[in-house]
């Protein structure tokens, strides 16, 4: 799947993981130049060194993509992060209203149904999911801010491939394809919006967790 990014710039916040990787592909291979915004210069530290930093990562971006650290590691002991990932999510969405004119977060389907024996996580990502909603009325009608929620990809527990109705995990490329839909200058129309790319796990197939 490609879209029309030709000559545009995209920005990527955690884009390290598998999922962040295939999105910035998939924008490449559309034309856009991919910057991972945190090397890029952007400090998070704070909703004014964000503010502060933001205009020197890219010039003129029109999208930023924003990937759940949650999605890049299985270390999801209730430590106190999750706070700060999302302040981290609402720095650099506010950051970057100014010059963007679509936001999408990449968060876990585990933030529309949550995952038993997981409860920090998935309150976690339905507070990045509530976010996104609220984003979506603050910045508009300027900017369109949608999220993915994602289940299963690639090497994920037998145990939740089994419970989506496909029987399999996603691969990263589907993930990327689908953020291309919210990505696409195109689509404009579409905002507050938490789109479920899970296989169908989230409608309950045959779970016992």
């Amino acid at each position: 799947m490609k879209i029309s990014a030709e000559g545009k710039t995209a920005l990527i916040v955690n884009g390290q993981g598998k999922v962040g990787q295939a999105i910035a592909a998939a924008l490449t291979a559309s034309g856009a130049t991919v910057v991972e915004a945190t090397a890029g210069g952007l400090d998070l530290s704070s909703q004014a060194a964000a503010t502060r930093s933001a205009p020197a990562v890219a010039d003129s971006p029109f999208l930023l993509i924003h990937v759940s650290a949650g999605l890049n590691s299985t270390d999801r002991a209730p430590d106190g992060s999750a706070p700060s990932e999302l302040d981290r999510f609402a720095f650099a969405a506010r950051a970057f209203a100014p010059q963007v004119a679509r936001i999408v977060h990449v968060i876990s389907a585990a933030g529309v149904v949550p995952l038993r024996g997981d409860a920090a996580f998935s309150a976690a990502q339905a507070g990045l999911a509530s976010l996104t909603r609220a984003l979506a009325m603050e910045l508009a009608p300027d900017v369109v801010v949608n999220a993915l929620a994602v289940g299963a990809v690639d090497d994920a527990d037998e145990r939740l491939v089994s419970h989506s109705p496909l029987k399999r995990a996603a691969t990263p490329a589907e993930i990327a394809n689908a953020a291309l839909f919210l990505a696409d200058p195109a689509n404009t129309y579409t905002t507050g919006h938490v789109m479920t790319v899970d296989g169908g796990w989230s409608i309950g197939y045959a779970r016992d967790f």
